[in-house]
C-alpha cells in the first residue's frame, strides 16, 4: 500500500510527498546543472542525449534513438541535422530498408562522447554523493517498477 499523503486524491495529500513532484524537481535541477556543464562544449541536452544513446547502443535507427532519448521525431530530426553539420554523427539509409535511417558516431562524435561522459560523471557523482551503492540500486529498481506500472495505464492514449 502506498503512502496516503502522496496520493493527490487523499485528504492528507502533501505535494512534497508526491513522488512525481520530487522527480520533476530532480529532473529540473539535473537539467539546469547539465546545461551549465554542456554549454562550454557547445552542446545542449538533446545532443547530449543522442551522444549518450549512441555511445551506449551503437549505431541505431532514428526511431530507436527517439525512444531512448525521449525526443519527438521532429525534434530529433533537427538535432541530428545539426549534429551531422557539426561532424558528430553520420546518417545512412539502411540498405535492407531504404525507409530507415541509421545514425552512428563519427570519430569526432566518439571524442565528444568521451568528453560528455566525463562531464556527466562529475554531475552524477555530486548527485549521488550521499547515497550508497545499495540505495542507488534500490532507487533504480523502484523507478523501473513505477515506470512498468504506468506502462500498463488505461489512461494513456
Amino acid at each position: 500500500m502506498y503512502l496516503e499523503s502522496s496520493d493527490p486524491g487523499s485528504e492528507t495529500f502533501r505535494l512534497y510527498d508526491y513522488p512525481f513532484y520530487r522527480l520533476n524537481r530532480l529532473s529540473g535541477r539535473h537539467a539546469s546543472v547539465m546545461n551549465s556543464v554542456l554549454k562550454p562544449l557547445s552542446l545542449d541536452q538533446p545532443r547530449w542525449r543522442v551522444l549518450m544513446v549512441l555511445g551506449d547502443q551503437g549505431t541505431s535507427s532514428v526511431s530507436c534513438i527517439a525512444d531512448w532519448a525521449l525526443l519527438k521525431l521532429s525534434t530529433l530530426t533537427r538535432v541530428l541535422q545539426r549534429m551531422q553539420r557539426d561532424g558528430l554523427v553520420e546518417l545512412i539509409r539502411r540498405a535492407s530498408d531504404n525507409r530507415v535511417t541509421e545514425v552512428s558516431l563519427t570519430a569526432k562524435g566518439l571524442e565528444m562522447h568521451t568528453k560528455v561522459r566525463s562531464v556527466a560523471s562529475r554531475v552524477y557523482q555530486q548527485a549521488a554523493s550521499d547515497l550508497t551503492a545499495k540505495e542507488i540500486l534500490l532507487l533504480n529498481d523502484l523507478l523501473a517498477r513505477m515506470h512498468d506500472s504506468l506502462a500498463k495505464s488505461p489512461y494513456e492514449q
